[in-house]
């Protein structure tokens, strides 16, 4: 990935601004670094005119683990736009929001879901859930299973909370993108942007 900035404490976007902090509410340091998954986005516009788009703004935040403590929280968050629950795929989400003409998305890779996953189904299955097909997470997960570092949305979604589980990662990268959209077709804007950091 290609480094454009080392060592920042802020990243101002048309949107608003993403920081990393502690607990305390120190901010962290990072680099941002050009999104190795970088492609066009094509959508059908609103009156019916095949659409190709792209963005330049398409990075990784990217905060080096030598600068986090183990066990302690850490938060990323975007402050300016509301955002809302975005996207996700395997291993992956982002929030995503709209504002200034512009639409955003903040993702993190959680490479502990699938134990997360499993816990959430064992806890359902004792707790009798299962039978009306619902799934709940467990009071609080067992992470002796985890590995690397473990991730979650925050509850207003401004961005995630994470904390370190071991040192055999050397970083952690939470992929960001935002474009310029057109009103018209905002929504497939916001999906591009989606698409990008999932």
């Amino acid at each position: 990935m290609m480094v454009l900035h080392e060592q920042i404490d802020s990243l101002k976007t048309p949107c608003g601004t993403v920081h990393i902090i502690d607990e305390a509410g120190t901010r962290i340091s990072f680099s941002l670094r050009k999104n190795p998954f970088d492609c066009d986005y094509a959508f059908e516009s609103k009156n019916g005119v095949a659409k190709v788009i792209h963005t330049d703004a398409n990075y990784c935040i990217v905060v080096s683990s030598a600068l986090l403590q183990l066990g302690k929280e850490y938060k990323i968050v975007l402050e300016g736009v509301t955002l809302e629950y975005g996207s996700s795929d395997e291993r992956t989400v982002c929030v995503s929001g709209k504002g200034n003409g512009y639409c955003i998305a903040l993702g993190a890779y959680l490479p502990n879901d699938d134990e997360r996953m499993a816990q959430a189904y064992a806890y359902s299955e004792r707790m009798g859930l299962l039978a009306n097909r619902i799934i709940q997470d467990p009071p609080e997960f067992d992470e002796r299973k985890f590995f690397r570092y473990d991730a979650d949305m925050l509850d207003d979604y401004s961005g995630f909370r994470f904390h370190l589980i071991d040192r055999t990662h050397a970083e952690i990268i939470f992929p960001i993108a935002w474009i310029k959209s057109e009103l018209c077709d905002e929504l497939n804007y916001q999906c591009a942007v989606e698409f990008w950091t999932t």
